[in-house]
């Protein structure tokens, strides 16, 4: 029977972790899936007749879509 050449076990993977306050932070926002069910939501936050004060981003940490007023 013919020998296995067996690998060298490689690095363990790298896990990327944002800081304790950024998952805070962003574990208090509202996600939305989309940009345009984010952006539509601030259309519906927006008083009538004016454009909207918020705008939709998406989030570095968790991928999802958030608003901001900046």
């Amino acid at each position: 029977m013919p020998r296995r050449n067996r690998r060298a076990p490689g690095p363990p993977p790298v896990e990327f972790r944002p800081p304790r306050a950024a998952r805070a932070s962003c574990e208090n926002k509202e996600r939305y899936a989309s940009e345009a069910e984010a952006r539509s939501i601030a259309l519906m936050n927006a008083a009538p007749g004016r454009p909207a004060a918020t705008r939709p981003y998406q989030c570095s940490i968790c991928g999802a879509w958030h608003l901001t007023s900046r």
